[in-house]
């Protein structure tokens, strides 16, 4: 009896040590930005900045001038076109986008597009100024209804704030073979 009564301390303990263990969130899911949702037309409202959800268009080719060269992208899925409008900037800052389509999958914007006059990889985003942005990305066309632009600041990005922008719900959204992007 008193093994036992010294022995069920100790096991009571394993267990709930093993359960506070299992159920335990893991670092990416504690340290993750804090997220903001705003439905089209409305503006989030972040630590740094607001934004609004403006436009959106989808194409199969892109065309842009690079240091005056003419350059035509194409892919094999769609290229989904995002403009939105920022304001109430606090400080000088660089953005990021990234899609998160219907399945929950998040796709960043496409890296060949990055010189395009316009998208977030050529901008900077000044207090005082109120300004338009534009996200390019390259992703299937089942992912671009149902899916929200995922607004954050460029870098590390952890416990600041994500601006999630959602387009209106079964809005047209105009398609080109072609769309020339300029300034």
């Amino acid at each position: 009896m008193i093994r036992v009564r010294n022995v069920l301390p100790v096991l009571l303990g394993a267990c709930a040590l093993g359960a506070m263990m299992m159920t335990t969130p893991d670092f990416d899911s504690v340290f993750q930005p804090l997220r903001t949702t705003a439905q089209s037309g409305e503006n989030a409202q972040g630590r740094l900045l607001s934004a609004r959800f403006t436009d959106w268009q989808t194409t199969d080719q892109l065309s842009f001038n690079r240091y005056g060269t003419p350059v035509t992208r194409d892919t094999q899925g769609v290229f989904l076109i995002v403009d939105f409008d920022i304001s109430n900037v606090r400080e000088s800052v660089r953005l990021t986008a990234t899609w998160q389509g219907r399945s929950g999958r998040q796709y960043v914007q496409s890296v060949r597009t990055e010189e395009a006059p316009g998208t977030l990889g050529v901008r900077q985003f000044h207090p005082g100024l109120e300004d338009q942005g534009r996200a390019v990305f390259e992703l299937p066309r089942d992912e671009i209804e149902g899916g929200k632009l995922l607004l954050a600041r460029r870098g590390p990005n952890i416990l600041d704030s994500e601006l999630a922008l959602t387009p209106t719900v079964g809005a047209p959204m105009p398609h080109t073979a072609l769309l020339s992007l300029t300034p």
